[in-house]
């Protein structure tokens, strides 16, 4: 048995690591827990733990979550 991490995105599976085989396969898909899409709400549980940033951190943290967000989405992600 292999297992790989992916996400769901309400129509396709998209791997988040390699596919390691070839062919074709049996497989069992589990859901474990739905992804929250609010950034806001991402950013505010990203800061709770870590008291110790400063402002500029925090600026830094945010630009990286508004820039990556997206990163998934529209992507033809098709394994070979």
């Amino acid at each position: 048995m292999v297992a790989i991490n992916a996400i769901y995105d309400g129509g396709y599976f998209k791997p988040l690591d390699p596919v390691p085989v070839d062919g074709g396969y049996e497989v069992v898909i589990t859901f474990l827990k739905p992804i929250e899409d609010d950034r806001e709400a991402k950013c505010q549980r990203l800061m709770a733990c870590c008291g110790a940033w400063d402002e500029d951190d925090v600026k830094l943290m945010e630009e990286m979550v508004a820039e990556r967000g997206n990163f998934f989405k529209n992507r033809n992600l098709e394994v070979s």
